[in-house]
């Protein structure tokens, strides 16, 4: 029964990063079974730092919302919170490192599937809504369907393959699969138009290989991102941050509209309480049909108050913490399992780097990803200084 848990937990991590409902129903299998397991076994579910971070985080959240003049709007949202519980789940199942391997090769690999369909499928709706006259032109139509979502999924996979690709070559193995998966991965988010994924990724892609490798495949990692950046595509798109500067984007949000609810609302204004009207009463310039702060930090503090965000941000550096002990010294393990559990920091860096900029931590899919590396990442720390159990 424990292992079945533990196999329902590697397929939510393959398909959570290219369906969420999928993900979703596997990790709930997965934790019937653990729960049946642990029932039958006596035991307790492992329980880390970063498991109880993110219950207090919760209980600051409903109470905030519930008590919020705004909670009709919040309290249905709440639920989602709940899959949090993969944190848990994912400590008490990865007893190894050779667990700890499936799982993120499971999700790199789910990340593979999803760009090749980004590659694919997606393209080819894009342009037919295209001939059919629905955008103007054919760069409008391409960025606009690119998701924000998908780019984040990309990008933590695209840094966990690279773990597993670098990894194979220090062993003097072949890496051809890690190759493909690694080109499709780069070549979807490219086609998905979003620049803070774009930027979190070769940022924390060059930091790996700068740790990882020579100084020529950071040199390939720079020419590659200077011949992109010479398409006009892309140069439009990068140009675009003006905008945020001079419209209605990011700064307005975060120099006007926030400091304007945390005044009014100083405790918070509920979990996924804000609305589009919310902000255009206090900036009527802001950009229309938004619903969130696009910042991490800044959306948890409007949300849930001073209180809510301290918890966020120790939960989140206790986190990276996590993930940095569990990176093996030279003598502990073999230089797989250091290259590979360096991916996941840096994976995890990304994401919360992203999230600055960003509102990623609501975002159901994203959700999950986190949950992994931080359950991931407490699982594994306590391996460091152990005798490994048999995977």
């Amino acid at each position: 029964m424990e292992y079945s848990a533990y196999f329902c937990l590697m397929v939510s991590a393959f398909t959570a990063a290219f369906s969420l409902p999928v993900g979703r129903a596997f990790a709930v299998a997965s934790l019937v079974c653990t729960a049946m397991h642990l029932i039958r076994s006596r035991k307790w579910p492992v329980f880390t730092a970063t498991s109880w971070l993110a219950v207090l985080f919760v209980a600051v959240a409903v109470v905030v919302t519930l008590a919020s003049p705004f909670r009709e709007t919040g309290q249905s949202k709440l639920l989602k919170l709940a899959w949090f519980f993969i944190i848990p789940l994912t400590a008490t199942l990865v007893t190894s490192r050779k667990r700890l391997i499936e799982l993120l090769g499971a999700f790199a690999a789910g990340a593979g599937v999803l760009a090749l369909l980004s590659c694919t499928v997606h393209p080819a709706v894009v342009v037919l809504d295209f001939l059919r006259g629905s955008a103007p032109s054919l760069y409008l139509a391409i960025r606009d369907a690119g998701s924000m979502t998908d780019a984040q999924r990309l990008m933590a996979g695209i840094i966990i393959a690279a773990g597993f690709l670098f990894a194979r070559i220090k062993q003097g193995k072949t890496a051809y699969f890690w190759w493909v998966v690694l080109a499709l991965e780069v070549a979807a988010l490219l086609v998905m138009f979003k620049r803070g994924s774009w930027i979190c990724t070769v940022g924390f892609l060059g930091v790996f290989l700068m740790l990882k490798t020579n100084w020529k495949y950071v040199a390939g990692l720079v020419i590659i991102v200077l011949g992109l950046g010479l398409m006009p595509a892309v140069q439009t798109r990068m140009s675009g941050l003006v905008d945020e500067i001079q419209t209605g984007g990011r700064v307005v949000m975060w120099t006007k509209i926030a400091p304007a609810l945390v005044k009014e609302y100083p405790m918070g204004i509920g979990w996924r309480c804000l609305t589009s009207d919310m902000m255009r009463r206090i900036a009527p310039e802001v950009e229309a049909d938004r619903s969130h702060l696009h910042s991490n930090p800044v959306e948890v503090l409007v949300e849930t108050g001073r209180i809510g965000l301290a918890v966020f941000i120790v939960w989140m550096i206790w986190a990276l913490v996590d993930a940095w002990r569990a990176i093996p010294s030279a003598g502990q393990a073999p230089e797989r399992d250091r290259v590979i559990s360096l991916s996941m920091l840096l994976a995890l860096c990304a994401l919360i780097t992203n999230g600055l900029v960003e509102y990623n931590f609501a975002d159901a899919e994203i959700t999950l990803i986190y949950a992994y590396l931080i359950g991931c990442a407490a699982a594994t720390r306590k391996l460091v200084a152990t005798v490994e159990k048999p995977g």
